[in-house]
């Protein structure tokens, strides 16, 4: 167990962290925080994602060119699914659909980073581009990232002190 213990000089709010994981190369990002406990004053903070007491911190990716940075709120709320009245009641109860033999749940995919890997275009031989990317959640909504999500890319055959001056960063709208 590993204890990193911040203390301030007088009382203060805190409404979260921002956290960046070991982030040296893609090897050494193995080595990055996976879990943690927050204590405040010896006490728990309970984290609104997970509902417990464990924090999940996103693996870096390994550039040390990608500035990755993981914003921790304490006062944020757990999204609420919204059923109305015309909504199936067994749809949302799995007890009523156990009688149902050829029912599979549907996985979803889980995470903290998506990442696109374009290895081709439609013929240009040195630019591509996309117009947007939107984002969807389980329910068909969809995600709204925060102005301070990091959206970064980068030209992968370049060497690492180019690398750095060619960051991409593109436009948020």
């Amino acid at each position: 167990e590993i204890i990193l213990t911040l203390t301030f000089e007088g009382f203060v709010y805190l409404s979260g962290l921002r956290v960046w994981n070991y982030n040296e190369s893609l090897d050494m990002s193995s080595a990055g925080v996976s879990k943690m406990k927050i204590l405040l004053d010896g006490k728990p903070i309970i984290s609104p994602i997970s509902g417990n007491e464990l924090f999940w911190m996103r693996r870096a990716p390994g550039n040390v060119c990608y500035d990755f940075v993981q914003d921790i709120r304490f006062n944020q709320q757990v999204p609420q699914y919204i059923y109305n009245e015309n909504t199936p009641e067994n749809v949302f109860n799995p007890e009523k659909l156990k009688r149902f033999d050829l029912y599979e749940y549907p996985d979803m995919p889980i995470g903290f980073v998506i990442q696109l890997n374009i290895f081709s275009t439609w013929g240009d031989q040195y630019y591509c581009g996309l117009n947007g990317i939107e984002v969807y959640s389980d329910t068909g909504s969809k995600i709204y990232f925060e102005e301070s999500s990091t959206l970064t890319c980068y030209i992968e055959n370049l060497t690492e002190s180019q690398h750095c001056r060619y960051l991409r960063l593109p436009r948020k709208h």
